[in-house]
């Protein structure tokens, strides 16, 4: 994707995720806040495939909730992306 280092949104944000706290952002467009909670969140779930099994006829795992139909397409395009390398994980909208 062509990144090279957390924006600040980022930054501030993964630790708290990946620790399981609640996090609530607020930043303008354009500053990363999409991977800022969609990699720690596949990480957290490439983490828990490490220890558990996991199939598609589980269900779901994450689920993402945006408040339209344009942001939820722009998340799944981005998640689209992240989850190439993990074959396993399967996004939708």
């Amino acid at each position: 994707m062509g990144i090279t280092k957390l924006t600040t949104i980022q930054d501030l944000s993964f630790k708290p995720i990946l620790s399981g706290k609640d996090v609530l952002m607020k930043s303008e467009t354009g500053s990363g806040k999409t991977l800022a909670y969609v990699i720690p969140t596949i990480a957290s779930l490439y983490n828990y495939s490490l220890k558990n099994r996991i199939s598609r006829s589980d269900g779901t795992y994450i689920l993402i909730i945006a408040p339209t139909r344009e942001l939820c397409i722009q998340i799944y395009q981005v998640i689209q992306k992240v989850c190439r390398i993990f074959p396993f994980m399967i996004p939708g909208t």
